[in-house]
Order: C-alpha cells, then structure tokens, then sequence
C-alpha cells in the first residue's frame, strides 16, 4: 500500500526516528511499544481528570501525550525495520482509535471544560479515521492530511502546557460578549457556564475537521466511482 505524508514534520520524524533504533533493546518489539502508548493515551484521560483537585496534574498530562506520540511513531520504524505482525497492524489501527478516545475526551474533563464538546471532537475524528481506512482499502493509497497525528498531539500538548496559567476552570476572558457565562456562542450552544481554553479549541477542531471530513467524502466517493468504472 502506498503511503503520502502531508505534513511538514514528516522530514524530520523520518529522519530522526530511524536513528534512534540502535538504542532500542531487542526484546522491546513494536507490539510492546504500541501498548506502552496506549496506556500512556488511557493515563492521559485519568491525570486529567484529576485536575479537579489540581491544576498541574494538566503537566503529567502533556508529558505522557507526548510519550503516546513518541510510541506511536516509534512502533512502525520498528515494526519495518526488525519485523511486522498482523497483531502489530491491529494494535496501530485500533489502538490509535482508542488514543484519539482517551486523549480527546480526557482533554474536557479538565476542570471546567463540556465533555458534550469532546464529543464531538471526538466523533467528527473517528469518522475520519473511518473513511480514510475505507479509502486506503479501496484504493491501495493511504494520504495522511497535512495536519496529521504529530501536529494534533504538538497542539494538545501546548493547550495542556499553557491551561493551568489561561483562566483555569474559568470561562476565557477574552471575548465575554461571545464565550462568557452569557455570551452569544454560549448561548447559542445550550451552555450555562462560559467556554475554556479547551473548549474553544474543541469548537475550532471541529469546525476544521467538518470542513475535512465532508472533503475527504467528496474525494473517497469520487476515487470509488473511477475504480468502478475501470
């Protein structure tokens, strides 16, 4: 299956990831390396959760998002390089559903945050995970967006890095009129408390990811269609 990176970190993941195999033991496989980041995704979602009593805990959080992400991207250098399994595949695919679950809705159980919001953040991801595993199936091309898996978690962990200092558990007093305890959008959306730092993030990965995922349908539907006519 041919594989197109997007993003403009893919030069550099490709070339420091490959360095760093030497310095990986032999009995640490890439099917043991995709769970240490799973359980990094699920540990995630329970330090955030945590933030209820304190508001560092934000901190483990984005330390072990960027421990998922260093495994996720480190399981598939080693898988090509040493050997790949049909059990390695499942963990990849699956496991980075389960990630985007953890990780996502860990990210509104922050003090403060609507988890209805993770919801859909969360939804509008998975179909597009959906639909590019149908697309790649169908097409044999799997095309990873530009803002890709390494982007998300560099967002996640500086959203994570900067809410404790950002109106913590408290609405963002930067737009009132909008995001407030009475503003429009907050209105708009059923809310009776004002949006976070985290929730307005949420709302504009949505909006993104609607845009990207009505996109990616119109261009899967349009790939299919010329496969059935050959």
């Amino acid at each position: 299956m041919q594989k197109i990176e997007n993003s403009p970190l893919d030069p550099i993941v490709k070339w420091l990831f490959p360095k760093l195999l030497p310095y990986v033991p032999g009995r640490l496989s890439a099917n043991v390396i995709s769970i240490i980041g799973i359980i990094a995704a699920v540990l995630v979602s329970v330090c955030l959760y945590l933030t209820a009593w304190s508001r560092w805990m934000c901190f483990a959080g984005a330390v072990l998002v960027f421990v998922h992400w260093f495994g996720d991207t480190l399981d598939g250098v080693v898988a090509r390089a040493r050997q790949t399994t049909k059990l390695g595949f499942y963990l990849d695919h699956f496991g980075d559903s389960l990630s985007v679950v953890f990780i996502s809705l860990g990210m509104f159980l922050i003090k403060g945050s609507h988890f209805a919001i993770g919801l859909v953040v969360v939804t509008l991801y998975l179909l597009l995970i959906i639909n590019g595993l149908i697309k790649a199936e169908l097409t044999r091309v799997m095309e990873l967006p530009a803002f890709g898996p390494t982007e998300l978690h560099i967002l996640a962990v500086a959203l994570l890095v900067a809410q404790p200092f950002i109106n913590f558990g408290q609405p963002l007093s930067w737009f009132p009129n909008a995001i407030g305890d009475q503003g429009w959008l907050t209105s708009a959306l059923g809310f009776d408390r004002g949006l976070t730092l985290i929730d307005v993030a949420g709302l504009g990965i949505a909006v993104i990811a609607t845009f990207m995922l009505i996109v990616e349908i119109v261009k899967t539907v349009d790939a299919i269609k010329r496969l059935d006519q050959d």
